[in-house]
């Protein structure tokens, strides 16, 4: 384990302290930055896909699940069509 972020509090909100949260999280996206991860914040990315931030799209262990019209999306893309699985 390179790097970790406890949120125990619905897997978003930490009981640490503000300073602690600012450290480990800067752990976190230097750990995925240093793995390959191009995004400047993959910790606010991830947590942005997974709440109630984009009201009709969510991302889960199966992939990505739309709640427009219920289709469940694979997370792998080969650049074609994407298919409901």
């Amino acid at each position: 384990m390179l790097a970790e972020w406890a949120a125990p509090v619905a897997g978003l909100y930490s009981t640490a302290p503000y300073a602690r949260v600012v450290e480990q999280v800067g752990a976190v996206n230097r750990a995925l930055a240093g793995l390959g991860c191009l995004w400047p914040n993959p910790v606010l990315a991830l947590e942005t896909l997974t709440t109630a931030a984009i009201p009709f799209l969510r991302i889960w262990a199966g992939g990505y699940y739309r709640l427009r019209d219920g289709a469940r999306l694979d997370l792998l893309w080969d650049g074609g069509t994407v298919a409901p699985i």
